[in-house]
């Protein structure tokens, strides 16, 4: 079984060349860090690259430059990655302004890899979210977790509880 090593990372950025880069930089540090193929990590890079430069596009064109947060790292022991940004409502992975549709393009990439990335809007944030699968434990040591717990379980009872709610419990359960 491999153990995963991950930093969790954050910082706060004004949404621009320089920032969208060192972010997708990071994006891509992270799934490194998990393990994953390169094909697949570059795809990820790219589509994330592509979602904040719909939000610089969209912002840019009217003369700001919103903060934009970035966090990566595990919550419930699950890596995460989530970029927020405070303004109007713009859902980065629909459908573009340009001719091609970059919104399938980020869609069809992460669906191929098995991601999803999660767009939200709440309370003036634009949240984009993505989630990946909590590593799995090997079948054989979560039998062996699980007997060992068992056995345990039982010494235990077997030295706390009279004999007479044992047989009760035995007879009840099995």
């Amino acid at each position: 079984m491999a153990v995963r090593k991950y930093e969790n990372f954050s910082g706060e950025y004004i949404l621009n060349g320089e920032s969208i880069d060192l972010m997708a930089a990071k994006v891509e540090e992270f799934f490194y860090s998990l393990g994953m193929d390169r094909a697949n990590v570059l795809g990820i890079r790219l589509s994330m690259e592509e979602a904040l430069l719909r939000w610089y596009d969209h912002f840019s064109a009217k003369g700001e430059e919103p903060k934009v947060s970035f966090y990566s790292g595990k919550t419930f022991f699950r890596p995460v990655i989530n970029i927020e940004l405070k303004g109007e409502e713009v859902d980065p992975l629909q459908s573009a302004d340009s001719e091609l549709d970059a919104g399938d393009w980020i869609g069809t990439v992460m669906a191929n890899i098995g991601l999803s990335p999660r767009y939200n809007y709440i309370k003036g944030v634009n949240v984009l979210h993505l989630r990946l699968e909590r590593p799995h434990i090997n079948p054989g040591v979560r039998l062996l977790l699980g007997i060992v717990a068992g056995l345990l379980l039982g010494f235990i009872a077997k030295g706390v509880l009279p004999d007479q709610d044992i047989a009760l419990l035995t007879t009840s359960f099995f």
